[in-house]
């Protein structure tokens, strides 16, 4: 299960976040805070996998930048639709943004994301993203489509970009050979291409690898 800690100014929102959390099979609400309790007391308590962060209408960038540096963790945002703000917030290193209407199964599946180094966009946010090519839009839209790779499938991927083959991904991670076919299947799949190279460097483009 996927530890998540929920900061929200409005005990409502902490309360109804919280409900939605439970509705999911692989997230699990290890605590609530305030914005203005203290990081480090905060994370020491509940150590958290991944922060889902309410900015409702009390947040000024500045104060949300504020929390990339103090809540040393990936944190997903939620936030009123078209905000402007967008491209910003992404630039200084939030995991995610979503809109406050999101649902259990998209939150489910942008956590899951999070967790494996991918940046989450909601289409809803897409065409407040500042961007000065058409480009930088264009790879937050994909990497916005792109289906959360299960952790075994992860593994498979960093092997692959190492140069392995699939025998040689089998012995390392100690599965079968039609095993690894099946995971290389379903990642790229996902990842909608059609060769280990393609998988490989369109992962690296979406931030699900660094290589």
């Amino acid at each position: 299960m996927t530890r998540l800690l929920i900061i929200a100014a409005d005990p409502l929102v902490r309360s109804a976040l919280g409900g939605m959390v439970t509705q999911t099979e692989t997230l699990t609400v290890v605590g609530q805070a305030s914005p203005t309790d203290d990081p480090a007391e905060t994370l020491n308590v509940y150590r958290p996998d991944v922060i889902l962060a309410d900015a409702g209408w009390a947040f000024s960038i500045a104060d949300l930048v504020q929390m990339i540096e103090e809540w040393s963790l990936p944190i997903l945002l939620l936030m009123p639709e078209a905000d402007e703000q967008v491209g910003a917030l992404l630039s200084a290193g939030f995991g995610g943004i979503l809109p406050r209407t999101v649902d259990a199964d998209r939150l489910e599946a942008a956590v899951q994301a999070v967790v494996q180094n991918l940046t989450v966009v909601d289409p809803a946010f897409l065409e407040g993203l500042e961007s000065s090519t058409s480009n930088a839009s264009a790879n937050y839209a994909a990497i916005a489509e792109i289906e959360p790779l299960t952790p075994r499938e992860f593994d498979v991927l960093e092997l692959l970009a190492d140069g392995l083959t699939n025998r040689e991904i089998a012995v390392k991670l100690g599965i079968s050979h039609h095993t690894v076919k099946f995971h290389l299947t379903a990642l790229m799949d996902k990842l909608d291409v059609h060769s280990r190279t393609e998988a490989v460097t369109k992962a690296s483009r979406a931030g699900i690898l660094e290589i």
